[in-house]
């Protein structure tokens, strides 16, 4: 099917352009925040593309969906999907100054029990144990709130109103805490860092406009690796990084098919303003 899309394209628009659908699946606040703008530079230069965009915090059967690929945190459970890694990760407990200035600043993991925490749904599972690393052994906080939403982009945007204590991806509150809109809590008892990667079915064949997608969102990410390494704050320092992006020829792309990312880069979403943006509203405390 791939091969035969790709031979329609050529005969239709020529050996170097490419249509046709992608179908993909991203996290609500990253896919938001990071991803919309990889696909709308990814659209200017291949306006015979569509793209289906499927924005979600939960679980996403790629093959049962007809994905062509999704975007993930934490390490790859199924083994029939191949990885494309982007970086590293890690959850961040936060809060804004006003809930802070209002209820105080808790000192140990414990202290959660005494805050009003924003919880996130995953399906039918609430996120309620926060795990912690103290004295070299992972302690679960189990915490509690008047606030649960499968939403992270809601969770992230009732902490920072001053709602409550959020734990959220760094990635996803990064330009917060550069702002000084979010302030990390509990930093020297984070746990460990965990990945986040593209997967995709390893048994599927991809057409070359899938293909050059994932090296699209490969190369964004790493350059946006390389901002947050170098514009990160002293508050919050995630653990130290690998670079365990794979090879291209994984893939059995060659040098010429590369996405041009330029001026992706250049147009780079100015990820601040868009975290920043929505903290207008004056907390309610």
């Amino acid at each position: 099917m791939a091969e035969a899309d790709e031979l329609e394209a050529v005969i239709r628009l020529g050996v170097n352009k490419i249509s046709g659908p992608i179908r993909l699946s991203a996290p609500i606040d990253l896919g938001r925040s990071y991803v919309v703008p990889i696909l709308d530079a990814f659209l200017a230069e291949h306006p015979e593309v569509t793209i289906d965009l499927n924005l979600t915090d939960g679980y996403v059967d790629l093959v049962g969906q007809g994905e062509d690929l999704a975007i993930r945190y934490g390490e790859l459970a199924d083994s029939t999907l191949r990885v494309k890694r982007l970086g590293e990760n890690r959850r961040v407990v936060c809060a804004s100054p006003p809930y802070l200035k209002n209820k105080g600043l808790p000192q140990q993991p414990d202290d959660l029990a005494h805050h009003e925490c924003i919880l996130m749904r995953f399906g039918l599972t609430i996120d309620r144990d926060w795990p912690f690393l103290v004295d070299g052994k992972v302690q679960r906080v189990v915490v509690q709130g008047h606030r649960i939403a499968n939403d992270g982009g809601l969770v992230r945007d009732w902490c920072r109103y001053g709602y409550g204590v959020a734990r959220k991806s760094f990635w996803d509150v990064e330009a917060d805490l550069k702002a000084g809109t979010l302030v990390e809590l509990l930093q020297e008892f984070s746990a460990a860092s965990t990945g986040l990667q593209i997967v995709y079915p390893a048994t599927q064949d991809q057409p070359k406009r899938v293909r050059l997608l994932i090296e699209t969102i490969g190369e964004a990410f790493s350059s946006l690796r390389s901002e947050l390494i170098t514009s990160r704050p002293a508050v919050p320092t995630p653990p130290t990084r690998r670079d365990r992006a794979e090879s291209r020829n994984d893939l059995g792309w060659s040098s010429s098919q590369r996405f041009p990312l330029k001026q992706l880069v250049a147009q780079r979403i100015v990820v601040g303003c868009i975290g920043i943006g929505c903290c207008a509203r004056p907390p309610p405390i």
